[in-house]
């Protein structure tokens, strides 16, 4: 015996399913023409086919039916990021975010006009959560340390700028080949965004002291052994020497030998000592 019941369950769902999407694509057709205030009930049940009893079964109400619509416009653009792989850098993701984003605005103008059409004041749940993962993906340049202005400033800037670029593209006012689309984004990022800091490094030249406490920075690099020195290190040699003064050796702690040299740098050409003087203790 053949069953019937799952069938015909299935049946009615799809039917059910296909008079909502019917009802949404007439109801944008409606708004994209008219805005939420012109679209009425009563002639979007003439163009579907069905009574107003079944609109506010699949919606609610109007307001519902509203919400539906620019839900569906929100997850489309949403998806449109998802389906493309993003740099990893988080301030060359901003710029890839900002041509994709105005590549979806100028390929769905309709649903791009309906996602704003109302004010914030009764912003859908989608568009809301459009909005936190744009925001997100300006955190993460904050949290690389990159980002310049507080983030929900610099989000709302950055946003400004490519809402206003997409809407005057869309609007006919600029052609999607206009230099001025890359000026506004990359004048934007450059104001938000700081360099990449590069990891710190010692002064070119310069290692630890050796064994005798003498920075190669100051000195030079340290020959090895067996190494001949020549020209400029020989040179400095030479002026070190000059400027180093005689030790005569004495009984220890019977006699103090004190000197006394002018201090000149190694790459001076001068060199001037003073006469040692040798200073007897008594007794």
């Amino acid at each position: 015996m053949t069953k019937v019941g799952p069938v015909r369950a299935t049946s009615r769902e799809s039917e059910s399913e296909a008079t909502r999407r019917a009802i949404l694509d007439a109801a944008e057709h409606l708004l994209a023409s008219g805005g939420e205030q012109r679209l009425s009930i009563r002639e979007l049940c003439l163009r579907v086919g069905v009574t107003p009893p079944t609109i506010y079964h699949h919606f609610g109400d109007k307001a519902g039916l509203v919400d539906r619509v620019l839900d569906e416009c929100f997850g489309e653009f949403d998806q449109a990021f998802g389906d493309r792989k993003a740099p990893r850098d988080p301030v060359d993701r901003l710029r890839w975010e900002f041509d994709c984003y105005v590549e979806h605005g100028l390929s769905h103008p309709t649903h791009y006009r309906l996602m704003f059409s109302r004010g914030p004041r009764r912003s859908s749940s989608r568009g809301v959560a459009s909005y936190d993962r744009f925001r997100r993906m300006v955190a993460a340049v904050d949290a690389a340390g990159r980002l310049r202005a507080p983030l929900d400033t610099a989000t709302a800037a950055l946003w400004s700028s490519v809402h206003g670029v997409t809407s005057l593209l869309i609007a006919g006012f600029w052609q999607s080949t206009s230099p001025a689309i890359a000026l506004v984004r990359d004048s934007m990022i450059a104001q938000l965004t700081r360099e990449k800091r590069a990891r710190k490094r010692g002064i070119p030249g310069a290692t630890r002291s050796g064994a005798r406490g003498i920075p190669t920075a100051i000195g030079g690099a340290q020959p090895r052994s067996g190494e001949h020195r020549t020209g400029p290190m020989r040179q400095r040699e030479k002026i070190s020497m000059t400027a180093r003064p005689v030790m005569r050796r004495s009984p220890p702690c019977s006699r103090i030998t004190s000197h006394s040299s002018s201090i000149v740098p190694p790459f001076s050409r001068r060199s001037v000592t003073k006469p040692v003087q040798t200073i007897g203790l008594p007794g």
